[in-house]
């Protein structure tokens, strides 16, 4: 995870090509995408599978010095639901995310951007 932090439970693999996870740019997908910063900011993208449950994917970024970061967080709806045009976990990992990038902002869809916390910059 960026800034540092990283939950001990995490485990990070790497999705296999055409495994891209369902999220609806209307609402109607599988999978809340919850951005944690402007794509446009990376020029190479990669999946990770977090957990065990593959509820709760990693999008990393390449910056152009080469830094990986997390450019996005893909939450399954299993995994959390929107209240009140914000992001609520419904499991462990999913808080853990949400702890870090919350609280998160519906824009459209199942587009989430964050607001990040004070701790977390």
């Amino acid at each position: 995870m960026a800034n540092g932090k990283q939950a001990e439970s995490v485990k990070k693999q790497t999705r296999p090509a055409g495994t891209e996870p369902n999220i609806g740019e209307e609402g109607c997908g599988d999978f809340y995408l919850l951005e944690v910063a402007p794509i446009t900011e990376f020029k190479a993208f990669r999946y990770h599978a977090v957990g065990e449950s593959q509820h709760i994917i990693r999008l990393a970024g390449q910056r152009s010095n080469g830094e990986w970061e997390d450019q996005a967080w893909i939450i399954s709806k299993r995994a959390a639901h929107m209240e009140d045009h914000f992001l609520k976990a419904d499991t462990k990992q999913a808080q853990q995310i949400l702890d870090i990038y919350g609280p998160a902002h519906h824009v459209e869809g199942d587009v989430f951007i964050r607001k990040l916390r004070k701790e977390a910059k």
